[in-house]
């Protein structure tokens, strides 16, 4: 029996160095508390953040994809007619068909650009009166057709005979 006794003390004793040591973990644990309500508030922040950031990187994907289908499906001829606004159009009206690829293509193929246009005549040559000049006008001579060597030997035969 004091065997029991003494054991049971032991027991007792083990159970209250148990105690002391769970108040001293929990004291510890309420000193951390607020780091660890930090820590948790971070890594929530941070797993938002990435799961944000793949939605962008996947949407953006997406996009650039869309666009190089675009461009492809109106650059290259033979898919115009598979470009989903042709296929939209012309499949309101039933025309869709194997015969009717042809046209739809002739349709959205971009066509060389017109010719420019001729350049404009050149303009007459405006040649100076004689009047403005100073000199007098030959009544019924007229300079139009003639070169200008000519008309300056008529001017010149006109002030001679003044």
């Amino acid at each position: 029996m004091a065997a029991e006794l003494a054991r049971g003390a032991a027991t007792l004793g083990a159970q209250g160095a148990s105690n002391a040591q769970l108040r001293r973990a929990g004291e510890e644990f309420a000193g951390q508390r607020t780091a660890l309500r930090k820590g948790k508030r971070s890594l929530s922040t941070l797993t938002r953040a990435a799961a944000a950031d793949r939605l962008v990187l996947w949407l953006g994907s997406a996009l650039f994809a869309l666009v190089v289908l675009h461009i492809t499906f109106k650059r290259v001829p033979l898919l115009t007619p598979l470009h989903p606004a042709v296929l939209l159009r012309w499949g309101a009206k039933g025309a869709v068909q194997p015969q009717n690829l042809q046209a739809i293509s002739r349709e959205h193929v971009s066509s060389p650009p017109p010719p420019p246009p001729p350049p404009p005549p050149p303009a007459a040559s405006l040649e100076v009166d004689d009047v403005s000049r100073g000199g007098a006008s030959v009544p019924g001579k007229s300079t139009e057709g003639g070169d200008e060597r000519t008309s300056a030997v008529d001017s010149a035969a006109a002030h001679s005979e003044l």
